[in-house]
């Protein structure tokens, strides 16, 4: 009875040592989970906010290409723009350039050119006077004296206008009287229509060409052009007549 004491409390101590052991095995084991647990946990979070940080930057991408494509936009219509608006600018410029007031149209070359189609449509309408005293005279003097060695010789007579209305707007009508007081027949060549304001200065200027019919000596015609919507400022026309 007393021998079996020491084997009992062999027995117990090495029973105590073995749960200590496995005490400390499942403490080990029980660590070792909880740090994969934090390895895990800590993955997932960087595995969630990676996702987040890369969608982040694709939205921040997106918005600056959107930006780009619009500023491009703004910058290609601007230029459009300013190109357009020098065309028509330029467009103007040359518009305005040829009907400048007291612009001679025949000034580059020494010769005489059309009127100016924006402003007026020149058609010279050759009306001779009736003067039958004066065509009888010139007839008489011609079978007395021959064949006359005299040119012509014009002399204008007078200028005339009047302003009418018309589907068209306001029309100018202008007739000028010549006079062949010369001892051939002919014409002139070309008439200088100027259109002045009350100060007598200067709003417009042109040729007109003249064509047709020649003046028999010792009698008048009466040509005539037409100017539509003319200046509304304009009080009188000067007419030069060059022979």
């Amino acid at each position: 009875m007393i021998a079996s004491q020491p084997v009992d409390q062999d027995i117990e101590q090495a029973i105590q040592r073995l749960q200590r052991k496995m005490q400390d095995v499942s403490d080990s084991l029980d660590q070792g989970r909880s740090q994969a647990q934090r390895t895990a946990q800590k993955t997932k979070s960087k595995k969630r906010s990676a996702p987040r940080r890369w969608s982040a930057i694709r939205l921040l991408k997106y918005l600056f290409i959107l930006l780009l494509i619009g500023a491009t936009s703004f910058i290609i219509a601007q230029i459009a723009t300013g190109y357009i608006d020098s065309r028509n600018q330029q467009a103007l410029i040359t518009a305005e350039s040829k009907l400048i007031p007291g612009q001679d149209a025949a000034a580059d070359a020494g010769a005489v050119t059309d009127t100016p189609e924006p402003f007026s449509s020149p058609l010279p309408a050759v009306e001779p006077t009736p003067e039958p005293a004066n065509m009888a005279a010139g007839l008489v003097d011609g079978i007395g004296q021959g064949v006359s060695a005299l040119p012509p010789k014009f002399s204008m007579q007078a200028a005339n206008y009047d302003v009418i209305e018309s589907d068209l707007g306001p029309v100018l009508d202008i007739a000028i009287t010549v006079a062949n007081i010369g001892g051939a027949a002919g014409r002139p060549e070309v008439f200088e229509i100027e259109l002045v304001d009350e100060t007598n200065k200067q709003l417009m200027k042109w040729p007109m060409v003249v064509s047709g019919t020649v003046i028999l000596p010792q009698q008048q015609m009466v040509y005539k052009t037409r100017l539509i919507e003319p200046p509304a400022n304009f009080k009188n026309i000067r007419v030069t007549m060059k022979k």
